[in-house]
């Protein structure tokens, strides 16, 4: 069984995804150069702020714990709704 989807579980994606297409949307591809640079991630990563993504990463732990909170709750809802449904 594999649990749903949910970004709040995906935050240090989110944030590295978003940061990079704000870099590339800001970009004008009008040399060889420009675009070589981008032909490598360690590009991207060498002029990012490393702390932004450690805070990531340690946000992590009290996502999960807020996600399985709030789907305890539904699940608990759900059990409410089937008791009263009989």
């Amino acid at each position: 069984m594999h649990l749903n989807y949910s970004k709040d579980q995906a935050t240090n994606d989110y944030y590295l995804f978003l940061s990079m297409a704000k870099a590339l949307g800001t970009t004008d591809f009008v040399s060889i150069k420009t675009c070589g640079n981008w032909s490598s991630p360690d590009y991207f990563f060498a002029n990012r702020d490393k702390g932004l993504y450690k805070q990531s990463i340690m946000k992590l732990d009290s996502r999960w714990q807020q996600v399985i909170k709030q789907n305890w709750m539904i699940v608990t809802l759900l059990i409410k709704d089937s008791d009263k449904a009989k």
